[in-house]
């Protein structure tokens, strides 16, 4: 039980050690939460990422950022003429745009960064540009469920819907009829652990992996 500003405590209660330890266990989350908003590797590894204010923000975590880009730098996916280097990458749902940020920093080419928020996309354009990385961005204010038509096609694109919303679907068949992604393309699709794969016909599962509740 805790205790709120005006109450009486019952005789013998230990008031200011519950206090210490609530203001303690919210420290660490702030270090936890500061470590999970940081560049992982590549030219801007350590920068910090800020985060659009709201409590609808569920930022990709550290750890399965670091492995999503393992696996797309190195093996089939990775290499000199893998898909990151030098590729167009598109940040849909972008959130605070913590993937397309680090797409950038491990030698994307240019990176597309979508969502609906004013707040998220605030938070895109103060860290593009903390980043110094303006000329290689677009910016765009839409729903990512319901893309319009993109002016090239995207080598990958990472896909964030809100969980258990089932917007990923929307998002993926509006992303190919508007020219999105390019024939042979890969798309990262984060959701819940066990919410239900569904997607285009026209689209392929090559792979599959779980961290946490993701």
């Amino acid at each position: 039980m805790a205790w709120t500003l005006g109450e009486k405590p019952a005789k013998g209660k230990p008031v200011a050690a519950v206090a210490f330890c609530k203001s303690f266990i919210h420290f660490l989350i702030l270090l936890v939460y500061a470590e999970l908003m940081r560049i992982v590797a590549g030219k801007h590894k350590g920068r910090k990422i800020e985060t659009p204010e709201g409590r609808d923000v569920r930022p990709t975590s550290a750890r399965t950022r670091e492995a999503v880009f393992n696996i797309l730098t190195h093996g089939r996916f990775g290499g000199e003429d893998g898909i990151l280097l030098g590729g167009r990458v598109a940040d849909v749902f972008s959130g605070s745009g913590a993937m397309g940020l680090e797409a950038l920093s491990r030698g994307a080419a240019q990176v597309t960064f979508v969502d609906k928020s004013r707040e998220a996309i605030e938070a895109v354009e103060y860290n593009v540009k903390k980043f110094g990385e303006d000329e290689h961005c677009r910016i765009l204010r839409a729903d990512s469920s319901q893309l319009p038509k993109s002016p090239f096609p995207h080598d990958l694109i990472f896909m964030d819907p809100p969980y258990r919303t089932g917007l990923a679907y929307n998002s993926l068949q509006t992303a190919l009829k508007g020219g999105w992604l390019r024939q042979g393309g890969i798309v990262v699709l984060e959701q819940a652990w066990k919410e239900p794969v569904k997607i285009p016909d026209t689209f392929e599962q090559v792979d599959e992996r779980k961290y946490g509740n993701t």
